[in-house]
């Protein structure tokens, strides 16, 4: 059984089936700097501190910086988080597997490896691949699909 082909609904220019994608960005691109500065500060090497001690520096580092990190994590995380929402978003119409968490988590990861890769990011590596998989399942969430109704 094919899949009816989608169409652009020209109020909010969303493909038919497919709703919050503007809303996914938004949280995603929100979550992308405080998840990044959380994971780093939990690299760093924390000299005699006990990984409970880092844990609660990185808490607070994070709380005390929140304003400034949002908005630079949105910065930064605009382009590829727009890219894969909006593809996965509209290919999860077309394919039902492509709706699968999962998939999302995999693009996510695949996404911060090829950015680290492209600028040879040595020590935030993981980091910014543990952000790109949270924001991708956080964007996940918020989307939802609509199977169009048979004719």
């Amino acid at each position: 059984m094919a899949l009816a082909e989608p169409h652009a609904d020209p109020v909010t220019d969303h493909p038919a089936g497919v709703e919050g994608r503007a809303g996914a960005m938004a949280v995603s691109m929100m979550a992308a700097g405080p998840i990044f500065l959380a994971s780093m500060m939990l690299m760093i090497e924390g000299g005699r501190e006990s990984i409970g001690e880092r844990t609660m520096m990185a808490v607070v580092g994070t709380m005390i910086s929140l304003p400034f990190t949002v908005i630079i994590g949105a910065i930064f995380g605009l382009a590829p988080i727009a890219a894969g929402v909006t593809a996965l978003a509209r290919l999860g119409v077309h394919d039902p597997v492509a709706r699968n968490r999962w998939l999302w988590a995999a693009t996510g990861a695949g996404m911060g490896l090829a950015i680290a890769g492209m600028f040879d990011a040595q020590i935030v590596t993981i980091p910014l691949v543990l952000t790109s998989v949270a924001c991708a399942m956080i964007a996940h969430r918020a989307i939802s699909w609509h199977d169009p109704e048979p004719a």
